[in-house]
């Protein structure tokens, strides 16, 4: 197995290297050196020759430990990341080795795509590692078959749809499976392809802290109900034990929870059910949706970018763009990463499955 060269280096404070983007909002970018990157083709190429792809068990068995022959600077954001109240709410990773030529056409459907056979599996291994240093990967029987990684490239059928394959409607911000009674705790894109700099949006729990104090307590109520995309269309025959089928909240919920100084997010602003919220809880939530509008900022991925967002503390969305169906459009992959603690997709292994999706208004 690929191992690091070279004596050990402790010194922290010289290896973290994050760059701040932006004055207000927790959002870091790590450059990785031309050394690091050498590094990371070279692992990438060696968990490529022993597991067919990150779906493999024994790959998953072994990859938070595997995750530690990851370059220490990289290893130091992703902890920085994990730590609640001083570290980033997005991270990206620039620098991370690819090869877009390889890449051949961008697909266009995700069941065009067959995991052992990816020209990225050698990046999706590392990618997988990446995610696992920061927690447990997961994915939900109704998307995508069930994959623990997901495509994300327009789809024609889903032109005018609130979901990751659409491509003519702007999706709108949200926290990921909002409406789900359990959530990814960190969200994790890699970029393959992005000719046309199509950006991701996104806005931090900083917005919250612009609020008057009557409006955060009502958001901290369970005043508000939260509808379903169409993303997610049927259960998966799979038995993997990292397939998990969503149940959704059938009570009403808070957008806002957590400690004062620390509030975490759980909103939608386009499938968030305004019209059955009361008059006070309306007013509130229109308050928090102006404030957002007004952080929210456009993070466009090159290649081979890696950008991981705490799910808890950030909102994220993506602008409108005409597709080609050329081949040659925009292209992500998608981890869910479980954060460690209680509530997290294990303890929902038995409930049952979506109810209807909502269609758009």
């Amino acid at each position: 197995m690929y191992t690091l060269g070279g004596p050990l280096d402790l010194s922290f404070s010289a290896s973290l290297r994050l760059r701040r983007l932006h004055a207000e909002q927790s959002l870091y970018q790590l450059n990785l050196s031309a050394g690091e990157r050498n590094d990371l083709a070279a692992l990438g190429r060696e968990l490529a020759r022993r597991f067919r792809s990150l779906e493999e068990p024994a790959f998953l068995e072994h990859a938070s430990a595997l995750a530690q022959l990851l370059p220490l600077s990289l290893r130091l954001g992703l902890t920085k990341l994990k730590t609640s109240g001083t570290g980033p709410d997005v991270l990206i990773i620039s620098g991370m080795p690819f090869d877009e030529q390889k890449l051949g056409k961008t697909p266009s459907h995700w069941r065009h795509i067959h995991i052992q056979s990816s020209p990225t599996r050698q990046e999706e291994l590392v990618f997988a590692l990446i995610a696992s240093f920061v927690g447990d990967l997961f994915s939900w029987a109704t998307e995508q078959n069930g994959h623990l990684i997901n495509d994300i490239l327009p789809i024609e059928e889903h032109e005018r749809q609130q979901i990751g394959t659409g491509s003519l409607q702007e999706i709108e911000w949200h926290t990921e499976d909002s409406n789900f009674q359990v959530r990814p705790g960190y969200l994790a894109l890699m970029c393959l392809r992005n000719p046309d700099r199509l950006p991701t949006t996104v806005a931090t729990a900083a917005a919250v802290e612009k609020l008057a104090d009557w409006q955060r307590e009502l958001l901290r109520e369970k005043r508000y109900r939260i509808g379903s995309d169409l993303a997610h269309t049927g259960a998966a025959e799979s038995r993997h034990p990292r397939i998990y089928s969503p149940a959704l909240e059938a009570q009403k919920i808070a957008v806002l929870s957590g400690e004062g100084a620390w509030p975490l997010l759980r909103i939608d602003r386009y499938f968030v059910e305004r019209a059955r919220t009361d008059k006070l809880g309306r007013m509130a939530l229109d308050a928090l949706v102006e404030r957002f509008d007004t952080d929210l900022w456009e993070l466009v991925l090159e290649p081979g970018d890696v950008c991981l967002l705490d799910n808890y503390r950030v909102v994220h969305g993506r602008r409108s763009f005409a597709p080609r169906y050329d081949g040659t459009d925009r292209w992500l992959k998608r981890l869910r990463i479980a954060r460690n603690q209680p509530n997290t997709p294990r303890a929902n292994e038995k409930e049952g499955s979506p109810a209807a999706p909502r269609r758009r208004r």
